[in-house]
């Protein structure tokens, strides 16, 4: 995405010529190895995507962590089959995690 919107930066009514989206954002990768130790850090946004938060997926391994803290938002596109980690993150009547 910030690829395309670089490329396309000079061409559309929005011009932001001197904006490098790709370079402001500074993006990372998180891999089955990092994904244990890496902090979730204020002021940023992860984008995981991986069917439904699956067990044992980058997005529900790092969505367990973020959703016992309640400084941490997770938002969800599309659809989410209700029986699937996605679909109940969160029991809010015991404050439990249902991501596993």
């Amino acid at each position: 995405m910030t690829e395309i919107y670089d490329r396309r930066a000079n061409i559309n009514r929005r011009m932001l010529p001197r904006l490098q989206l790709l370079q402001e954002v500074a993006p990372f990768i998180l891999n089955s190895k990092s994904i244990h130790d890496s902090p979730a850090r204020p002021g940023r946004i992860y984008a995981l995507s991986s069917g439904m938060m699956t067990p044992k997926t980058l997005s529900n391994i790092f969505a367990r962590r973020l959703v016992e803290n309640p400084q941490h938002s997770i938002f969800f596109v599309g659809y989410a089959d209700p029986e699937s980690p996605a679909g109940h993150p969160q029991d809010g009547a015991a404050g439990q995690s249902r991501l596993a």
